[in-house]
């Protein structure tokens, strides 16, 4: 686990305004995908931004992480998405909680705005939508 400063400028998709934005990175903690998010239980008061980092595309630890964190910890500051980002995951990673996403690449921008509108209803609750659509809908 990493406590600091990153001070880093870095393009940020944020995933509820579905837009890019350049951000200064602040103070941040970053939690590798090795550690267990419940290790943060009781320290994570005045913690704006936790990062998760995807060391490649198939290992899905940060999003368990970020489960983890909203669901069990009750965290609301930001979650971002660092490292082996896949544009084809950035829907499931708004569903896991995970508010910002950093691409290595910029030339996936379009794409990856495009990811946040594949999906138009969301069935099952999850960190994002926390009714399952059957409760949200009036018969």
């Amino acid at each position: 686990m990493h406590d600091g400063t990153t001070g880093v400028r870095r393009r940020l998709l944020d995933v509820t305004a579905k837009k890019f934005v350049d951000e200064y990175a602040p103070s941040s903690l970053t939690l590798p995908a090795a550690d267990d998010a419940r290790s943060l239980a009781g320290k994570l008061d005045g913690v704006a931004i936790v990062e998760l980092y995807f060391g490649k595309s198939g290992d899905g630890r940060a999003y368990t992480q970020a489960r983890i964190l909203r669901d069990e910890l009750g965290y609301r500051g930001k979650i971002r998405a660092t490292g082996a980002v896949v544009v084809d995951c950035i829907g499931f990673m708004r569903r896991c909680g995970i508010d910002e996403i950093v691409l290595r690449d910029e030339s996936d921008e379009q794409f990856a705005v495009a990811a946040l509108e594949r999906f138009s209803v969301l069935y099952q609750a999850a960190a994002d939508v926390r009714e399952p659509l059957s409760r949200r809908v009036k018969r």
